[in-house]
C-alpha cells in the first residue's frame, strides 16, 4: 500500500544515512526480541572484526539516531527497537548472510544465561534472577524456537528448557514450561543426561498443574533413564519428585519409600539447591498422615537450612506446607500464621503460582474460624488464579476435599446469594489482591500476578 511504501522509503533513507559500521550493528541488534542489555549485545554482536568496546560505542550511536531506544530500569539500562525497525534490520541481516550465525550466537548467550540462573537459583540473588528472567522472556522464546526448528539442536534445547525451571515455576509460567518441555522432549528421545533432567522437571511441572498421569510417566522415565546412565544426581531428583507425585496420587507407601531415600541422598550431598530443599516439604507431607510433629520437625529443619543460605523462595513453600499440615491437624490459628508468612514472601517474588495455593488455604482457615464472608472472597480470588495454572491445588485429594467442606460450611453460614456475592467480589479483585484480614479488615495489595499465555507462540 502507498503508506507502507512511504514508511519503507523512510526507513531505507535512515539506513542509507548510517555508516557501514552502524548498518551492520543495526542488523545484528535486530536478532534480539523484546529488548537486550549491553552484556547481551557484546556477547552476540561482537566478533573478530568488531570488539566489545566498538559494540558499546555503536549502540550509543544508534540511540543518538533513535534507531535503538534506551529504557532505564532502576540502575540497569535496557535497549530495544520498534518492531518496524527491528524487522527491517532482520531483512538486512539475511541479505548479509549473517542471520543463521547471529541466531545461533543469540541462542548460545541465552542458554548460558538460563544455565547461570539454574546454578545460582538458591541464595540471596533469587529476586534479581527472577526479574532478569522475566525481562528476557521473548529472547528465551526465540532461543527455544531455534532449538526446536534447527536440525540437530534438540539436545541443546533440552538443556535450555530444563535450565529455565526457575522461570517456569518461580515466575508461575508452568503452562509455558509444559509447552516447551513437551515440544523439545518429542524432538530428541536419545538416552542422555539432558533428557533425564528435562523429564523430571517436566514431571514436576505436570503435577503442579494437576496432570498426574503425564507427570508420573515423565518421572518414571526419568528415574529409569538416570539409573541406566549411572547418574546419581538426576536419579536423586527423579526419585524425589516421583515420590511427591505418587503421594499426590494416593500411593503413599511408594511415595514414602522414594522420599526417604531422596532425603538421605540430599542430606549427604555437598550442595543444596532450591529444588533439593523442597524434599523436606515433600517428605513432611507424607509424615503428616501419621505424625504431625515429625512433619513439623522436618519442615523446621528445611526452614533452618533455607535461612542459613538466605534462600527465600523455597522457604515460602515450606511455610505453605507447614500451614497446610497444621490446618489438616486442626491447628487453624497456627496454620494462618504460617500461611501469611508464605504470602508475604510470595508477594515479594510476585509469585502467581504460589498465590492461589496460599489464598485457597487462607480461605480454609477463615471458614474454619467462622469468617464465612472472608472465606468466600478468598475462594473467589483463588478460582480466577487457578484458571491461569491448571487444576486447583495440584489435584491433591485431601485439600480438594477440604475445599469442598469449607465452601459448603461457608455457603450454609451465609446463604447462597451472599456466598455467591462474596465469590464474585473475590473474582473481581484477584488481580489487585486486595484481600481483607480477619479482624482489622486491612487490605493487602502485593504486586500483580503475571499473565500466562495458554498457547505460547514464539516471536
Amino acid at each position: 500500500m502507498p503508506r507502507h511504501q512511504t514508511l519503507r522509503a523512510t526507513v531505507d533513507w535512515s539506513f542509507d544515512l548510517c555508516s557501514e559500521s552502524a548498518r551492520e550493528l543495526w542488523a545484528r541488534c535486530s536478532v534480539f526480541v523484546g529488548g537486550f542489555d549491553l552484556a547481551a549485545a557484546e556477547a552476540v554482536c561482537a566478533d573478530d572484526q568488531r570488539s566489545a568496546a566498538e559494540v558499546l560505542d555503536g549502540i550509543a550511536g544508534l540511540v543518538d539516531k533513535s534507531i535503538v531506544i534506551r529504557d532505564q530500569r532502576g540502575t540497569l539500562a535496557r535497549y530495544r527497537m520498534l518492531d518496524t525497525i527491528r524487522h527491517y534490520g532482520l531483512e538486512r541481516l539475511a541479505e548479509r548472510g549473517e542471520r543463521a550465525a547471529l541466531l545461533r550466537r543469540h541462542r548460545d548467550y541465552f542458554l548460558r544465561l538460563a544455565e547461570a540462573s539454574d546454578a545460582e537459583s538458591c541464595g540471596s540473588g533469587q529476586l534479581e534472577w527472577l526479574q532478569r528472567l522475566r525481562w528476557e522472556r521473548a529472547n528465551f522464546w526465540q532461543a527455544l524456537d531455534y532449538c526446536c526448528s534447527t536440525p540437530g539442536e534438540g539436545r541443546t534445547g533440552l538443556r535450555m528448557g530444563a535450565a529455565l525451571w526457575f522461570y517456569w515455576v518461580g515466575c508461575g509460567f508452568v503452562r509455558d514450561g509444559g509447552y516447551w518441555l513437551d515440544r523439545i522432549l518429542a524432538l530428541d528421545a536419545s538416552p542422555t543426561k539432558e533428557r533425564a533432567r528435562a523429564l523430571w522437571r517436566a514431571g514436576w511441572i505436570g503435577y503442579l498443574q494437576g496432570d498426574n498421569e503425564a507427570s508420573l510417566a515423565h518421572l518414571e522415565e526419568s528415574l529409569s533413564l538416570s539409573r541406566a546412565l549411572g547418574d546419581e544426581t538426576e536419579t536423586t531428583y527423579a526419585m524425589q519428585f516421583l515420590g511427591e507425585a505418587e503421594t499426590f496420587d494416593n500411593n503413599v507407601v511408594r511415595g514414602e519409600v522414594l522420599l526417604d531415600e531422596a532425603l538421605d541422598r540430599q542430606r549427604s550431598s555437598d550442595r543444596w539447591t532450591a529444588p533439593g530443599l523442597l524434599v523436606f516439604a515433600q517428605r513432611a507431607w507424607v509424615a503428616a498422615h501419621l505424625d504431625i510433629e515429625y512433619a513439623v520437625a522436618l519442615l523446621s529443619e528445611g526452614r533452618a537450612i533455607c535461612a542459613a543460605l538466605d534462600e527465600r523462595w523455597t522457604r515460602s513453600w515450606i511455610d505453605w506446607h507447614l500451614g497446610a499440615i497444621l490446618w489438616i491437624g486442626g491447628r487453624h490459628q497456627e496454620s494462618g500464621v504460617h500461611l501469611r508468612k508464605s504470602l508475604r514472601t510470595k508477594r515479594e517474588f510476585e509469585d502467581p503460582l504460589g498465590f492461589p495455593f496460599v489464598i485457597e488455604l487462607l480461605a480454609f482457615v477463615s471458614s474454619s474460624e467462622g469468617d464465612a464472608e472472608r472465606a468466600g472472597v478468598l475462594f473467589g480470588a483463588a478460582e480466577k488464579m487457578w484458571q491461569l495454572i491448571g487444576r486447583p491445588l495440584a489435584g491433591i485429594k485431601v485439600l480438594l476435599a477440604g475445599s469442598e467442606t469449607c465452601r459448603t460450611r461457608s455457603r450454609n453460614a451465609l446463604g447462597d446469594q451472599a456466598f455467591e456475592a462474596a465469590i464474585q467480589k473475590g473474582g473481581r479483585c484477584h488481580r489487585r489482591m486486595r484481600l481483607p484480614t480477619p479482624s482489622a479488615r486491612r487490605r493487602h495489595r502485593p504486586p500483580p500476578s503475571q499473565q500466562v499465555r495458554t498457547h505460547p507462540k514464539p516471536d
